[in-house]
């Protein structure tokens, strides 16, 4: 049995075989313009580590961008080789399932990207609420600011964990909102 790989070499006028004719091909500006609008929704996984937020492998001190959204949910980790359960959020801690933790993912862009933060369990309960209600006494939202977000160490009496540390950089004004000026794009 052979190997044999796709030729992933550029076919030119100049190197196609005797014979054979490049096709005329024209796609059109609106698929384009579909292309990069979906290239704007992938959105990158990430998580808080020791030291910074961990994106693909590479570890940043911070990642700034406007928040786009939030989604508050309750998951389960049943045992060994059993996929995570998840379900809607409760407001009240004593209505949540035993097994279960309160969870968020904060989605932020970040310059051109999206960047999907997962909290875990101090970070959606404790800091996220903190920094929500703090913009609001300000009259504003999560999405009319340029927000920073680190990771920081916590120690408790018997364990440590990665909590989240959220930072307004600065207001955005109504043009800003529409093109999310950060000037931060992580080289993913």
């Amino acid at each position: 049995m052979t190997n044999e790989t796709q030729n992933t070499e550029l076919t030119t006028p100049e190197t196609l075989p005797e014979g054979y004719e490049l096709m005329p091909v024209e796609i059109s500006d609106a698929t384009l313009d579909d292309l990069s609008e979906m290239a704007k929704r992938i959105t990158t996984m990430a998580k808080l580590v020791e030291g910074g937020i961990e994106i693909d492998g590479t570890t940043y001190g911070d990642i700034t961008g406007r928040i786009t959204g939030v989604k508050i949910y309750l998951i389960s980790f049943p045992g060994e080789g059993q996929p995570p359960e998840i379900i809607g959020n409760v407001i009240d801690d004593d209505d949540i399932p035993e097994g279960f933790s309160r969870r968020a993912d904060v989605t932020i862009q970040c310059g051109s990207q999206l960047v999907q933060l997962k909290l875990p369990p101090y970070s959606t309960n404790y800091i996220l609420p903190k920094y929500v209600t703090a913009l609001a006494d300000e009259g504003l939202r999560p999405e009319d600011v340029v927000t920073r977000v680190t990771s920081e160490r916590k120690r408790g009496k018997n364990m440590q964990w990665n909590a989240a540390k959220f930072a307004t950089v600065k207001v955005l004004n109504p043009s800003d909102k529409q093109t999310c000026k950060t000037e931060n794009d992580i080289p993913l």
